[in-house]
């Protein structure tokens, strides 16, 4: 009985250990390929794990824009219970492992939820689909782990929301609220709102189908309450990460939401459908045989193959499906509800080409948070599959069923084999002598990496190796950076509008001549050969030439922390903003401040050149914790150019004092005359908020469990 209970799990233990092959134990020194994983998630997970087996809870990284959250960034997940893997097991290993499970538990997730409704081959057909789908492949090549983490929870969440909908059981609802939690926990946002949306329009069609039979909409009020309370209960338990992850939203370039044509980059449009067909039409996404011409963003962006199986069987259907129509039959409302599903998301992915598109763009928020329509399709990959198993149910003969499986898989794995592979790990790939050349320099300092993420500069150096390197870096590779520090880099460059809609991931390059860059405490610029700004300055020394880059050391820079004679005080942000862009003042000297009620104290300092008789000695600079030494000869002001964000303290001589934002982006606070101890921590009491809610959540849920029938009946 046991074995029959998890047979199904084993099936699909065993078929992701073939589909995986080789890259599920990789050798030493390699791991499975992934764009991503190279990029980003090789560097963000080895800062976590190393971190956390010191007993360091990572709160910030200092090494990437300056310096930014870290543990707030949705993709770092971890609250989610799978993060456990990358401290259970070598890096590399984990890589491969992470995706392997989540890959047959997307399998499992599917064939569970179709059993409610059709026999074990039709949901066996359905798990097969989604869970080694060419959309699932091209995603791992593309090294998208969260979109593969919070994507497989979409079939659970969907199949247990349906149950608890249709028999009230509150088992069900428990598995619903528990599978959405660990979806959004999994951090690929617009994933959960799409899962969200889908379990609205299937209420919205059960509410239209019961008005039709004109029975009363009162009957649905416990259905309503079923869906409503899971929504809010996940959330609510998620909050310990939700909620640092808004506020770190809301201080971001995302704030405002996207230019609009940022994003509906990369919406579909109805020719492109071609690619459920033949995936490759555009060209080939492999670099020893690129050939890809297809519109933006990329081929990973755009793929959502399920395979000819699925397609043959969809169609198959709706011929059907028109024979019964005419023949005033009974339709199953599973297939209209489908199909339904399948047309609203088609319409969304549109985007730009969806003649609704700007009106939802203007109206709804998540429209303007969110690049890339095209992910619209996600939700009608699981439609697919879900509908392929329908189809399936529908033939009577076991052994015809067995064969259509069988061509399904087949084709599936032939093409999944093609995007999974091993690759060094990303820092073997690196220019040695150049990372020698900067580690050999002890001081604290920051290098400019004067390129765009298009440059194969990256080769030698990737932005978001910072981290693991240690080497603290002015630029990074991330979507959510903050508006603050991106708004000082813009004002550095004189630009005269925003950089958005040609940087979204990155900082713009940073013009090297401009006067503040001394004030970033950037002592090494690294210049792509082929887009050289520097090549013979007098402010800079070449120490270093490669065959992409070159090395180059600033005769001159600032430290992180250090006094400054004067304060300007500005009573809005725009002449503030000015001054900056205009290149007007002396942020060695000065810093620029927003008038405020605790800042009128400190507009008549008498000026004693604070910055060259007083002294400031870094004695301990942590991730999250940062010890100076000062001394000051009259009352004074410090200047950094470390970031300014929500949670960032400053204590000194054991007195709680108040960091202010200083030109634009930046920590600054006051110190009276004389010798003290500075301690400047991050500690971020968003996250006790959020486990506080957290904590609510789940004993109002408990609460709700064990009265449900009073409530639902």
């Amino acid at each position: 009985m046991i074995l029959k209970k998890f047979l199904p799990l084993f099936i699909f233990i065993l078929l992701g250990v073939i589909f995986f092959g080789k890259t599920l134990f990789p050798p030493s020194n390699y791991l499975i390929f992934g764009g991503d994983i190279q990029d980003q998630f090789y560097f963000w997970k080895s800062y976590f794990v190393e971190n956390v087996k010191q007993g360091i809870i990572p709160f910030w990284n200092p090494y990437s824009f300056s310096g930014t959250p870290f543990l707030a960034h949705p993709s770092t997940a971890p609250f989610y219970p799978f993060t456990v893997i990358f401290l259970l097991f070598p890096l590399p290993l984990a890589f491969s492992m992470y995706l392997y499970i989540h890959i047959v538990l997307a399998g499992f997730f599917a064939f569970w939820s179709m059993r409610k409704f059709t026999d074990i081959y039709s949901a066996y057909l359905s798990g097969i689909i989604f869970a080694f789908s060419g959309f699932m492949a091209a995603r791992i090549y593309a090294g998208h782990i969260d979109i593969i983490s919070t994507v497989i929870w979409m079939p659970l969440v969907f199949g247990a929301a349906v149950e608890a909908i249709r028999t009230k059981q509150s088992k069900y609802w428990v598995l619903a609220v528990f599978a959405l939690t660990f979806q959004i926990l999994a951090g690929y946002q617009f994933v959960v709102l799409t899962t969200v949306c889908l379990l609205l329009f299937y209420f919205f069609v059960r509410i239209l189908s019961y008005s039709i039979q004109k029975k009363k909409l009162q009957l649905f009020h416990s259905e309503l309450l079923i869906l409503a309370t899971l929504i809010l209960f996940s959330f609510g338990i998620s909050a310990i990460q939700y909620v640092p992850t808004l506020e770190f939203i809301g201080s971001s370039i995302r704030a405002e939401g996207l230019a609009y044509e940022l994003a509906t980059w990369g919406s579909y449009t109805l020719p492109m459908l071609r690619l459920f067909l033949e995936p490759f039409w555009y060209g080939n996404p492999f670099p020893e045989q690129y050939s890809y011409v297809g519109p933006g963003p990329n081929f990973f962006e755009l793929s959502f193959y399920v395979g000819i199986v699925p397609i043959i069987l969809f169609l198959t259907l709706i011929l059907k499906t028109l024979q019964d129509v005419f023949r005033r039959k009974r339709v199953d409302e599973w297939f209209f509800f489908i199909l339904g599903a399948i047309i609203l998301f088609l319409l969304l992915s549109l985007g730009k080409n969806f003649f609704l598109h700007p009106f939802f763009f203007s109206t709804f928020p998540p429209f303007r948070l969110f690049r890339f329509p095209s992910q619209y399709l996600i939700p009608v990959v699981l439609l697919l599959s879900l509908l392929s198993g329908i189809s399936l149910f529908a033939i009577k003969k076991k052994i015809l069923k067995i064969i259509i499986i069988f061509v399904a898989t087949v084709e599936l794995f032939h093409y999944g084999n093609q995007f999974l592979r091993l690759e060094e790990v990303p820092d073997t790939r690196f220019d040695q002598h150049l990372l020698q050349a900067i580690r050999d320099d002890r001081s604290l300092y920051r290098v400019l990496p004067d390129y765009p993420v298009t440059s194969h500069v990256r080769q030698d150096w990737d932005f978001e190796a910072a981290q693991f390197l240690k080497i603290h870096s002015t630029s990074g590779y991330n979507p959510i950076l903050l508006d603050s520090y991106y708004q000082f880099i813009d004002l550095v460059n004189k630009s005269p509008s925003s950089s958005l809609p040609n940087f979204n991931v990155e900082i713009p390059p940073m013009n090297p001549y401009s006067a503040y860059i001394p004030f970033l405490n950037i002592r090494y610029i690294l210049a792509d050969k082929m887009n050289d700004q520097i090549k013979s300055s007098e402010n800079f020394i070449k120490r270093l030439e490669g065959d992409r880059f070159r090395l180059y050391e600033a005769k001159k820079f600032l430290p992180r922390y250090f006094f400054v004679d004067k304060i300007q005080f500005f009573g809005n942000s725009e002449p503030l903003k000015t001054a900056l862009r205009l290149g007007i003042v002396d942020l060695e000297k000065e810093v620029l401040l927003l008038r405020t009620d605790n800042t009128s104290a400190y507009e008549s300092l008498p000026n004693c050149n604070a910055s060259q008789k007083n002294s400031l000695e870094i004695k301990s600079y942590g991730i999250n914790r940062i010890y100076l030494a000062v001394d000051a000869i009259c009352d004074s002001f410090v200047s950094s150019s470390e970031p300014f964000y929500p949670g960032w303290n400053v204590q000194i001589d054991g007195k709680k004092g108040k960091l202010y934002q200083g030109n634009v982006a930046f920590r600054s606070f006051f110190v009276e005359k004389g010798k003290h101890t500075v301690e400047i921590y991050y500690e971020p009491t968003i996250y006790y908020v959020g486990g506080v809610i957290s904590v609510v959540s789940i004993g109002i849920t408990y609460i709700f469990y064990r009265r449900y029938k009073r409530y639902v009946y």
